[in-house]
């Protein structure tokens, strides 16, 4: 494969939707996230309904397997008074890191957000993954300090609406 890997938007196919699953998957087990994921089904409903703010780019091996994503969306930002791109998640397999493949999969969200003539791309980084944060750097990317991600999900959501 080299250092190229044949990069692609997400297709609405059950090959395309498996393979991201796992990634999926890998990730969470990667970062010790308990969170529950979707299934298929759901990620279908959600990455392609008409006019989505949702985007997906995969890369592919040489044997045409998905070995790489780039999930990423749409948004305002009221601080700026802009839109943005923001990267959700950004992973390579294992044994096809260091190859360039996840900073091509971030040139192409770039391209993306200058197409769409967003003012920015954000996203969150591990405090513990050196290796990604070196490459982000080397980018140009700034790190801001001080913000906890927050969250309510299931029965917590119900709970909220309740309140």
């Amino acid at each position: 494969m080299g250092h190229k890997a044949h990069i692609r938007f997400l297709a609405d196919t059950d090959a395309d939707l498996a393979a991201l699953m796992q990634m999926f998957g890998q990730l969470a087990k990667d970062e010790n996230d308990s969170l529950t994921y979707s299934d298929p089904a759901n990620l279908r409903a959600s990455m392609f309904l008409p006019n989505s703010s949702t985007h997906c780019l995969v890369a592919e091996n040489e044997r045409g397997n998905v070995i790489a994503f780039a999930v990423f969306l749409d948004f305002f930002s009221m601080f700026s008074g802009r839109n943005g791109t923001y990267l959700l998640g950004l992973f390579v397999e294992r044994p096809y890191r260091n190859r360039g493949i996840g900073k091509s999969l971030l040139k192409k969200v770039a391209q993306h957000a200058k197409q769409k003539n967003h003012g920015f791309i954000r996203w969150l980084v591990d405090e513990n993954k050196d290796q990604a944060l070196a490459m982000y750097r080397k980018l140009g990317a700034k790190m801001r300090q001080g913000w906890v991600i927050s969250y309510v999900e299931g029965q917590e959501i119900e709970d909220l609406i309740k309140e």
